[in-house]
């Protein structure tokens, strides 16, 4: 069989492709490895309403040493600003286990007898995470676990008779501290969306929470916005 023109042009081409496949399986860069930490740390904004327990002074008509009945309500909810840190293992790209702890501190209005506020809320959850991939991520979870309130209502005067579980200090005629601290079970739903930086780094530009507690036996409804830096691994 003669050898033709075109078939040294076919055999060049064939050896040609043998050669380029292992120097192209050489210069391939492997698959980064999956990264499956992620940690967050943050500045957090709160807006929280704080339920207020007072004893009203007693009546002319009561007995000196009477006991008066206590009274419990919701006070405007106030802004406190604080941190938030969170850390999630991702057994699966797109599944995680969050756990989430934030501080938040500020002062706020309080009601009637107790004009204002100094409070200290600081929670902490867990519970699974889902996100998408991408430069551009979303993710949303769902958390429970504990809230811890310390509120500090400073009255405009010296009321006698309050309850002494309430931790009212004084004198007559001056202002006086009623101190708290209570426990609350803690829920929490949420999402934001991460801008990938870098193999390692990302920016949180929003998270957003409802969070709710029950202080007190009553209701708190409160909003959650974080922002801050997140560590991949």
């Amino acid at each position: 069989m003669p050898f033709t023109t075109a078939s040294f042009f076919g055999f060049a081409a064939i050896l040609t492709a043998l050669l380029a496949v292992p120097a192209f399986a050489q210069t391939k860069a492997p698959a980064p490895a999956p990264q499956k930490f992620e940690l967050f740390a943050g500045y957090a904004y709160a807006r929280v309403p704080v339920t207020v327990t007072e004893t009203r002074p007693c009546s002319a008509s009561n007995p000196p040493n009477a006991t008066c009945f206590p009274f419990t309500a919701n006070a405007p909810a106030g802004n406190l600003r604080g941190f938030e840190t969170s850390a999630v293992y991702k057994p699966i790209r797109w599944l995680g286990l969050m756990a989430d702890y934030s501080g938040h501190y500020g002062s706020t209005a309080g009601i009637d007898l107790y004009p204002r506020s100094r409070l200290h809320l600081q929670t902490f959850m867990a519970g699974p995470q889902v996100s998408t991939s991408g430069r551009m991520s979303a993710f949303a979870h769902v958390l429970g676990g504990m809230a811890h309130e310390t509120n500090a209502f400073v009255a405009a005067r010296y009321i006698p008779n309050l309850s002494a579980s309430l931790g009212i200090v004084g004198v007559d005629g001056q202002d006086q501290l009623a101190a708290a601290s209570r426990n609350s079970l803690a829920l929490a739903a949420g999402g934001g969306l991460d801008l990938k930086l870098s193999h390692h780094f990302s920016a949180r530009l929003v998270q957003l929470d409802y969070i709710l507690t029950t202080f007190n036996s009553h209701q708190q409804d409160q909003l959650r916005a974080s922002l801050g830096l997140v560590f991949h691994f």
